[in-house]
């Protein structure tokens, strides 16, 4: 009888488990869809295995706070600066990470495309979307940080590009030494750069130039790139997780100091102050409902007390994506990260008299920020 107990109780208790796990889970596993929320500020290698789980899953990811429910599993994004073409692609937006790579393409006096290609942190993504030309045409690979959904794909994209021409050549580009084994092993058709603050390299006879700004914080080797066209006076800036539209990257390995010089010092500086305007933003994720979110709720609380964010947001009413739509002058205008010495800003953090450094504010800042 004893015996019996125990067989039907473990049943029961098995039964239980299961029934939760339907209750819980029914939407995703019969409606297809898990409606998630934001990994916040730059995802890790760690919170990157918290979403393996959902792998499995290949519908299309939708996230609440978006009108209607838009579906955000779609093509990738082109944008042309005069002879430069940047094109935007999403990678693991079904699993989470909101995350971008980005092409970036010039044409040479021959009439071959040369290109850049930025973070390729899901190499069967970005095969998948980019065609055979494009693939041909990539030269460098380059890298925001070692955070693997940011260069977890390096190995797999170098094989597959030197799997289509053996007689490839690429470069890659790091923030940081890398004694990858696996790399190393194409050490003839790769040469490993990393990348010094204030260097750069050009592409297509030099018509494009890609510019190094080392950006600590986020992690201590994040690099931001500043792409020009000598045929136009607006660029692009890839940001990584450093600077996202309207917020920026946690804190990892750095401090609030070290994030106010990166964004505020570091990447308001390498250009003019009035040619700020013509520096477009493509961050490494797309948190600006989110970050929209966090400003409306503890800083700009009402519309009316910031112009620029009021634009912000109406755009994102109607549109998912804000990468390269938004200048780093826009950024200026409604990051509370980029707005230190604002009364508002700083009352919402509790310096009501402004006596803090700028490093404590940041610092509170990110805290607030990392509580929503």
């Amino acid at each position: 009888m004893h015996k019996w107990y125990h067989i039907i109780k473990s049943i029961v208790t098995k039964l239980l488990i299961i029934f939760l796990f339907l209750y819980l889970f029914e939407d995703a596993l019969f409606s297809g869809k898990w409606k998630l929320t934001y990994i916040s500020e730059g995802v890790d290698e760690l919170e990157v295995k918290e979403f393996n789980i959902l792998k499995s899953f290949k519908s299309p990811r939708t996230i609440d706070n978006l009108p209607n429910q838009i579906d955000l599993y779609e093509p990738s994004m082109l944008k042309s600066f005069g002879n430069m073409t940047i094109k935007s692609i999403k990678m693991r937006w079904n699993t989470g990470g909101v995350n971008y790579s980005y092409l970036i393409s010039g044409t040479n006096k021959q009439g071959d495309v040369e290109s850049v290609l930025i973070d390729p942190a899901e190499a069967n993504e970005i095969i998948e979307e980019l065609n055979n030309e494009e693939l041909q045409s990539i030269q460098v690979i380059a890298n925001t940080h070692h955070h693997y959904d940011h260069a977890g794909g390096n190995l797999a994209m170098i094989k597959y590009l030197i799997g289509l021409d053996s007689t490839r050549q690429l470069k890659l580009i790091v923030g940081s030494e890398t004694k990858d084994s696996a790399i190393s092993k194409y050490s003839k058709n790769v040469k490993l750069e990393v990348a010094k603050d204030g260097d750069s390299i050009a592409i297509a006879d030099s018509s494009i130039d890609v510019k190094f700004i080392r950006t600590p914080c986020h992690t201590q080797d994040s690099v931001c790139y500043h792409v020009s066209n000598k045929d136009t006076k607006d660029t692009a800036i890839f940001t990584g997780d450093t600077l996202f539209t309207g917020g920026c990257g946690r804190f990892f390995e750095g401090t609030g100091q070290e994030m106010d010089a990166a964004i505020n010092k570091k990447l308001t500086n390498f250009v003019p102050r009035d040619s700020l305007k013509h520096v477009k933003v493509f961050p490494g994720h797309e948190y600006t409902n989110s970050n929209i979110k966090f400003i409306r709720k503890r800083i700009y609380d009402k519309p009316g007390m910031n112009d620029a964010l009021d634009k912000l947001e109406r755009y994102m009413e109607i549109n998912e994506c804000s990468t390269g739509i938004f200048s780093l002058k826009d950024e200026m205008d409604y990051n509370p990260f980029m707005r230190i010495d604002d009364p508002i800003v700083r009352t919402a953090v509790g310096d009501k008299d402004a006596s803090w450094t700028r490093a404590q504010v940041m610092d509170k800042l990110r805290i607030m920020k990392n509580s929503m």
